[in-house]
């Protein structure tokens, strides 16, 4: 998850970039690291969920790992927001309890409700991905399962979309990552049973994502649903390539720990509530620059200050969390 947050950082930049490189174009496309981190996270449930298969401590390890540091971070951001924008008690509790990310389409922590579902709605996923389903005498292997599970989240979506237009265009940002969030449920599997990632499939991903970026340097105007659900290929393929590297690396060098995307991993939420948080202060005081060079230096002191303030804000929160009789979460990509 180290290597999806940082490039979700990177692409919450607010300097416009010049040119049509395509580094250009794949910070522009930086909020595929969600869709990565999506589906990382259903490959992580799965680890956890088969360990343990007790619903009540499933929630309570997952909920307490997600709230605490929502809490810690959102708190003292919301009364500040509340405070700038003059609306006090009212805007503070809309903001907290997500309620105008719903009611009006403020996104700024709009992760935290949608990874939230996905945690109460995995238990069910689980049980249908792997335990037996029998239609008639026939016993529907897990694969056709998953592929039922997406057909039908895409149904969901297209009628979701018609029948609440006004809502869709709020919450359609957290909506869309519901597929890849079941493929990574399906993965999880497959990743803990060490199954190889064949060199075939590995090149056939990068072809895809060279593919992907080529086309999107240019202005392809497509609706925004199908601009979303293309990002769930992207972001399979970059995670198989990302992880093929990795193994290879590995293999050949004998390093198999990236120390800095493992830190950046295991504090993916407080960076991410962290920056998110920063830049807004920044932005809202001082301002970015709308030209690459000081933008650049500017968002870069963002950067910096939320790698601060997530590594003074991580002790208190890993002390809570364990208070709470949560184990610490293992180590991430």
């Amino acid at each position: 998850m180290g290597i999806s947050c940082i490039w979700i950082m990177v692409f919450h930049n607010r300097f416009q970039w010049t040119g049509t490189s395509i580094l250009r174009t794949l910070i522009s496309k930086g909020n595929v690291g969600v869709d990565i981190f999506f589906f990382l996270s259903g490959i992580g449930l799965y680890y956890s969920f088969s360990k343990d298969e007790s619903v009540p401590a499933f929630y309570k390890r997952r909920i307490i790992r997600l709230i605490i540091p929502y809490l810690v971070f959102a708190i003292p951001f919301e009364i500040w927001r509340a405070i700038y924008y003059k609306k006090g008690l009212s805007l503070f509790l809309r903001l907290i309890f997500q309620v105008q990310f719903v009611k009006i389409g403020v996104t700024t922590t709009w992760f935290i409700p949608a990874i939230l579902v996905c945690y109460i709605a995995y238990p069910l996923i689980y049980v249908l991905q792997n335990k037996p389903v029998v239609i008639g005498e026939r016993e529907i292997d897990r694969n056709s399962i998953t592929v039922i599970l997406v057909a039908l989240y895409f149904l969901f979506l297209v009628y979701f979309k018609g029948a609440f237009p006004g809502t869709w265009k709020n919450i359609e940002i957290a909506l869309t990552r519901g597929a890849v969030f079941i493929i990574g449920c399906h993965c999880g599997k497959w990743v803990k049973d060490g199954m190889p990632i064949p060199e075939g499939t590995a090149l056939a991903s990068f072809i895809w994502i060279a593919v992907y970026i080529f086309s999107f340097r240019k202005d392809v105007k497509l609706p925004t649903l199908w601009i979303r659900l293309s990002y769930i290929p992207f972001s399979v393929a970059c995670v198989i390539l990302f992880i093929w590297i990795l193994n290879a690396v590995e293999t050949h060098t004998g390093r198999g720990r990236f120390r800095f995307l493992e830190y950046t991993g295991q504090r993916s939420l407080e960076l991410y509530m962290s920056h998110i948080m920063l830049r807004m202060i920044y932005d809202s005081y001082l301002g970015f620059p709308h030209f690459e060079k000081t933008g650049i230096i500017d968002y870069s002191l963002v950067l910096i200050g939320a790698f601060v303030l997530s590594a003074a804000v991580h002790p208190m929160i890993s002390a809570i969390t364990k208070r709470s009789g949560t184990p610490k979460a293992p180590p991430a990509l």
